[in-house]
């Protein structure tokens, strides 16, 4: 009965363990949410009709391939930030609520949610001087439809802006 005790007791111990190493992380970066920001700041223009609250996702989306491409011109630029991306996008970060933006938004479950329009962002790829940043976009039009894409940011005078880079640009769609 004991060894029986014992055993149950190991493996409710060893089930909690795994439990908490399965809770994705806190991204409490403040430049990944200036990032998100100024990116949600310019996707929430494109909607087509202007909705009262955005949703997103609470967790970061993985998006393990970068497709874009810089030509010889930038790739010195972006290679550093395109590395970080990759490995900062190894497991998932739960996003929380410091987000710099005018609108309501909510933070959603995307696996589970039935709202009309998410939108979803991968972690955030660095240079070494944090003044070029990665970040893939996922947006999603309920019932079936997604889109996305790679967006490239530079930091002037302490501010997040969209950056333009020479190569192959890409961008994805799916039902």
């Amino acid at each position: 009965m004991k060894k029986l005790i014992l055993v149950l007791l190991v493996g409710v111990i060893a089930a909690q363990t795994t439990a908490k190493e399965e809770q994705p992380q806190p991204y409490a970066d403040q430049d990944v949410y200036a990032i998100y920001s100024t990116i949600i700041d310019r996707e929430w223009a494109s909607i087509p009709h202007e909705p009262q609250q955005l949703f997103i996702s609470g967790q970061t989306v993985i998006i393990h391939k970068v497709c874009l491409r810089p030509d010889s011109k930038t790739q010195a630029i972006l290679e550093p930030a395109i590395a970080d991306y990759l490995k900062a996008n190894q497991r998932p970060r739960s996003l929380g609520r410091f987000f710099h933006i005018d609108k309501p938004y909510d933070l959603v479950a995307a696996s589970s949610t039935s709202v009309p329009y998410w939108i979803g962002f991968s972690a955030v790829g660095f240079n070494e001087d944090r003044t070029v940043a990665l970040v893939a976009v996922d947006t999603v039009h309920l019932p079936h439809t997604s889109s996305g894409s790679f967006v490239v940011l530079s930091k002037k005078d302490g501010k997040w802006l969209r950056a333009e880079y020479s190569g192959n640009h890409c961008a994805w769609f799916g039902d």
